[in-house]
């Protein structure tokens, strides 16, 4: 039985449910079998294998990335050929070393001011405020916004 398909998964959540799946299978897994399957692979060089040095045999092509497509976004995670080469050459100067050592101080400087609106004692959802870090981090070093 496929994680997805499990009774007790939270369709509602589906990125739960991936973290959930990946503490319970590993670093790399099947996670919709059929044709194709769908992987799900945690560990950075098996994402830089999948998703810049064998493009070439692996598809991007399947149920998980149409559902990802058409509820979260159609970009360079899920993008293939020439429309995913031209978001990357895009995207590509934002992640220069150069740039990137200076990401940290924004990362620390958000995550206070967020920190900050937190309430003593008060309960929050926790995946709803690290969205809401990742936004503003995003926002600010790839935007200056």
């Amino acid at each position: 039985m496929s994680g997805l398909n499990r009774p007790d998964t939270d369709r509602r959540n589906p990125v739960r449910v991936l973290v959930d799946l990946a503490r319970e299978k590993g670093d790399c897994f099947v996670y919709l079998p059929g044709k194709p399957q769908s992987f799900l692979a945690n560990r950075p060089e098996y994402v830089r294998q999948v998703l810049v040095e064998r493009t070439d045999i692996y598809s991007k092509d399947t149920i998980a990335n149409a559902g990802f497509t058409e509820h979260v976004s159609a970009g360079l995670l899920t993008s293939e050929g020439e429309h995913h080469r031209r978001q990357r050459r895009l995207v590509q100067p934002a992640f220069h070393r150069d740039r990137l050592a200076g990401y940290g101080a924004v990362m620390v400087d958000r995550a206070a001011i967020v920190r900050d609106q937190w309430q003593s004692g008060q309960p929050f959802d926790v995946m709803q405020e690290m969205m809401r870090l990742t936004l503003a981090i995003v926002a600010k070093t790839l935007f200056s916004t």
